[in-house]
């Protein structure tokens, strides 16, 4: 693996980590998840004053479901997957510790824009060695939302969010829709094919945001956290 580019950027690319058949497993129990155990969820906060028009804002909802593993044997095998652990390993040391999945699935034609942020303050930890897995059971692009990362930004440490709506309700964490320290939102597009298989790692600490520009069909990412 490209350990240095990591540590230079703060995530990586990593191919081949589960097998066509695999992943076409996975990708099968994912259906039969959303249908059955999923829930609507909605990111929250004043960023959606400045991304939504009022008459969309009510209309945005996600699919959501955590811990996947406990509904489904193929995506308890995933998170234990050798080659995932091994990848892990790398990067963590030998002592690799699962914190959690999450799946959110984005409504078809609409999308489900969330601003610029660190994962850092959804689940704080106690030093750096976190890493978050996104497992991309669908294709990506600029044109249906591909996540976009800014290189090098978790070197800046965690980061002051807002967590709190106008009326001072509890909100999803996220930074200012204005330009953020450490660069503006310009992030690096990441773009994925399901056929490569490619399994983005990047560190909780790093800015990231789904890119915006165009409505996005429906796609599933799963996030396993450790």
């Amino acid at each position: 693996m490209q350990v240095d580019f990591y540590r230079e950027n703060g995530y990586l690319r990593v191919p081949a980590v589960f097998s066509p058949e695999e992943m076409d497993e996975l990708a099968e129990d994912l259906d039969r998840l959303i249908q059955d155990w999923s829930f609507e969820a909605a990111w929250t906060g004043p960023w959606r004053d400045a991304y939504l028009d009022r008459g969309l804002a009510g209309t945005i909802k996600l699919s959501a479901l955590h811990d996947l593993q406990l509904y489904s044997a193929a995506w308890a095998r995933a998170i234990v997957h050798p080659r995932l652990a091994a990848a892990l390993g790398t990067l963590l040391g030998p002592a690799v510790e699962f914190h959690h999945t999450t799946m959110h699935v984005k409504p078809p034609e609409r999308g489900a824009p969330f601003p610029m942020h660190q994962d850092y303050p959804f689940y704080p930890h106690a030093d750096d060695r976190y890493v978050d897995v996104l497992l991309h059971l669908d294709d990506t692009s600029h044109d249906n939302g591909e996540i976009r990362l800014l290189a090098g930004s978790y070197k800046g440490g965690p980061l002051e969010h807002i967590v709190q709506d106008s009326d001072g309700h509890p909100c999803h964490p996220h930074l200012p829709t204005d330009p953020v320290p450490a660069g503006g939102h310009s992030g690096s597009p990441c773009p994925a094919r399901r056929r490569r298989l490619l399994q983005h790692q990047h560190h909780s600490r790093v800015l990231h945001e789904p890119h915006r520009s165009a409505p996005a069909p429906g796609q599933d990412g799963i996030s396993p956290s450790g």
